[in-house]
């Protein structure tokens, strides 16, 4: 009975451990995405000077600096017939 009690605790122990690294990880992930957008922003500007806008003032195109995306909520929509 002790050593079922023990062994719960151990159990317990090593599931939040589990949780706080993963948690820890996620977060480095989520930093290490944005430095990498950083850097391949940083990358596209130094290779693309002048670039845009000689291509929007051959095709008449305008920046819209508030895009609006098409969204669909369910991932699977398509499928379930929907």
């Amino acid at each position: 009975m002790i050593l079922d009690g023990v062994s719960l605790v151990v159990l317990y122990n090593r599931t939040v451990n589990f949780n706080h690294g993963t948690a820890e990880m996620k977060a480095e992930f989520s930093t290490l995405q944005s430095q990498n957008a950083d850097f391949k922003d940083k990358i596209f500007k130094l290779l693309n000077v002048g670039r845009d806008s000689a291509v929007s003032g051959d095709h008449k195109l305008i920046e819209d600096k508030n895009p609006q995306y098409l969204e669909i909520n369910s991932k699977w929509s398509y499928a379930s017939g929907q």
